[in-house]
């Protein structure tokens, strides 16, 4: 008898809410909600509002962004990205390529 292990999709598939990641979501509101209480502003709404749309159009291409972005800025010190002439990987540490989430 093979062994079967479920995938619940909920797990596996990112945090989107409205259509982006739900810490990008947050910011953007506080962000937003902060904007218009300080400058006291209606005109902020349409800033934030464009600011959403370029966010879905992001999330829309690559749901993992933050996850990525994440780690990309985690790793930015570490290593250069720049091509070097030297043979190695360039400073990073094994399992840190390009596009690999581990």
């Amino acid at each position: 008898m093979a062994r079967q292990t479920t995938f619940h999709r909920a797990l596996i598939e990112p945090n989107l809410v409205f259509g982006i990641d739900r810490l990008a979501f947050v910011l953007l509101l506080i962000g937003s909600i902060a904007l218009i209480m300080v400058l006291k502003q209606w005109w902020t709404l349409v800033i934030s509002a464009l600011l959403y749309v370029a966010l879905r159009f992001v999330f829309r291409a690559d749901p993992l962004f933050m996850r990525v972005y994440a780690q990309y800025s985690a790793e930015a010190d570490r290593y250069e990205p720049f091509v070097r002439a030297l043979p190695g990987r360039g400073g990073r540490r094994a399992g840190r390529g390009k596009g690999t989430l581990c």
